[in-house]
């Protein structure tokens, strides 16, 4: 009997334990949401233009209110209006339900890029910081041969040699950006581990993967999060670049840079055509931005204390 009511008193704790860590989370989510939008107007902006934008990215395709394939030869190249609040193309779309589906592959592909540029890069500058010598100079050395071609030339070139598509476009572009992140782990990694906590757990004879992954990571994730934010808007706007010259997203696909070549024929014309697209790229590029300068100031520690 005294072991079941201990079971049972010890399953109680657990639980307990389990909601407090809940409620501290979610207290510690509002803490930040309340702190980060009380900084300045501009991190509201920033939210506001992000959570539409990845709304859109989730679920544009059912707000649509047209099919962004669907064409119509009897609507070619119409004026905004009350049917169409952005206009329709040349074969008659709707380009607003084009730009609206369009935040999947524009957004969409470029957090695919980041996702899988940022862990690589963060592999390799924790290895080359912690490790030094001469595994340091190799990882370095090759790090820099990535650094030495200008990024969109280089995206450019592997974009070109893969063949065009978002496959080859995400490719090209994971190729450009983990060099990046490589530098910028290797340089918090050097400064950290000469930290006199890490010297001490090292005294204490903590290993290697236990200290860099509970200590010396999470120390340096804070500018990891700042120019992951920053580059999701750089990214969105290297992947319309790279459909811009035909080696991203191909017809009909509703990217917002494939969108703003087609246009081009048609500007004098349709100036609806290349705005609205363009609206949306530069919205998302600044939403992003704006988000990356408000984070930088929230987690500096010099001025969260203010």
């Amino acid at each position: 009997m005294s072991s079941t009511t201990g079971s049972v008193a010890t399953t109680e704790s657990l639980a307990d334990a389990g909601q407090g860590r809940a409620r501290a989370s979610r207290s510690g989510v509002r803490y930040f949401f309340r702190r980060f939008t009380s900084e300045s107007p501009l991190n509201v902006v920033s939210l506001v233009i992000i959570v539409v934008f990845l709304i859109l990215c989730i679920g544009g395709n059912v707000l649509a209110p047209y099919d962004p394939l669907q064409a119509s030869a009897s609507d070619r190249l119409l004026a905004p209006s009350l049917d169409h609040p952005f206009g329709t193309d040349e074969i008659g779309r709707d380009i607003m339900s084009r730009v609206m589906s369009g935040a999947r592959y524009s957004l969409g592909i470029a957090f695919l890029i980041l996702v899988i540029a940022i862990p690589v890069g963060t592999l390799v500058g924790v290895v080359a910081g912690y490790a030094g010598s001469l595994v340091d100079e190799l990882l370095m050395r090759l790090t820099d041969i990535f650094l030495a071609f200008p990024a969109i030339i280089l995206a450019m070139a592997i974009a070109a040699a893969l063949g065009p598509n978002l496959r080859n476009t995400v490719i090209a572009l994971t190729v450009v950006y983990w060099p990046w992140y490589a530098r910028l782990v290797r340089g918090q990694i050097l400064q950290i581990k000469e930290q006199d906590y890490v010297e001490a757990g090292k005294a204490l004879g903590v290993t290697t993967p236990r200290l860099v992954l509970r200590h010396i990571l999470p120390n340096s994730i804070a500018p990891i999060i700042i120019q992951g934010t920053i580059d999701i808007g750089f990214a969105v706007l290297a992947t319309s670049s790279l459909s811009f010259i035909g080696l991203g997203a191909q017809p009909p696909t509703p990217e917002w840079g494939t969108m703003i070549t087609n246009s081009r024929t048609y500007f004098r014309v349709a100036w609806w055509y290349f705005t609205f697209p363009g609206i949306a790229l530069m919205l998302t590029v600044v939403g992003f931005n704006l988000l990356g300068d408000g984070l930088r100031d929230y987690l500096d520690p010099r001025t969260r204390g203010s």
